[in-house]
């Protein structure tokens, strides 16, 4: 089985412009709310990374707890994980793998096949932490994934369409039900708002008539961003 999931509850759009707040002239972080996180990983473009990379509030992280808690309750396991290279997504993929009481057993693989609409970032993409500085935060992050779609190739992407981010992301997707068949399983999908619907449109499609999957890709559709 596939399972998608978005992200949980992210601090920028919870308490707006909130770095310059929350960090000092040095670069150390204080919460200002209890809804904030009560620390933040290091980085290596300290603070300012966060402004195009946020982590999740402390309600988010619940949230992503509860779904993994909610998950096990139901007897679901999950056998195989693809996840953003967005900080907001790897906590969730965490949360929900803690949850599930896996956390420490199922390593993560950064997808940035998986990231969200590049249309929102024509001036700038994110800087997104590395393997290494997430495996150092906490994370179980498997370092020798090689992704489907590179960070760099991401970046070298220019005005990307609606249709051409609806196929990115299924082609994530059949690489990843592709490459976990012949182990078998469940993979959990972890990105942003659309995936839910970039990720799963044309294999339900498919499932339910191949001969309409060809025409599902949108054309003058718009996305939500998360």
């Amino acid at each position: 089985q596939l399972f998608i999931t978005r992200h949980g509850e992210r601090v920028d759009f919870t308490f707006g412009p909130w770095i310059p707040y929350s960090f000092d002239k040095e670069g150390r972080y204080q919460r200002k709310d209890l809804n904030m996180p009560s620390s933040v990983p290091a980085r290596r473009d300290g603070p300012e990374g966060f402004s195009r990379d946020c982590p999740l509030t402390v309600v988010g992280g619940l949230q992503a707890r509860m779904v993994g808690e909610a998950m096990r309750d139901a007897g679901t396991a999950i056998h195989h994980v693809f996840c953003s290279p967005s900080l907001r997504c790897v906590q969730t993929c965490h949360g929900i793998l803690s949850g599930l009481g896996i956390a420490d057993k199922l390593k993560i693989n950064i997808e940035p096949g998986l990231f969200e609409w590049l249309a929102w970032y024509q001036d700038e993409m994110p800087s997104w932490m590395t393997a290494q500085e997430l495996i150092s935060a906490g994370y179980n992050v498997e370092p020798s994934y090689k992704p489907y779609i590179s960070s760099e190739e991401l970046h070298d992407t220019v005005q990307e369409t609606c249709g051409q981010f609806f196929i990115r992301n299924f082609f994530i997707t059949q690489c990843a039900l592709q490459a976990t068949e012949e182990a078998g399983g469940n993979v959990l999908l972890v990105g942003h708002a659309a995936t839910l619907d970039t990720c799963s449109r044309q294999p339900l499609e498919q499932a339910a008539s191949p001969s309409v999957a060809s025409d599902s890709m949108p054309s003058g559709e718009s996305v939500t961003p998360s």
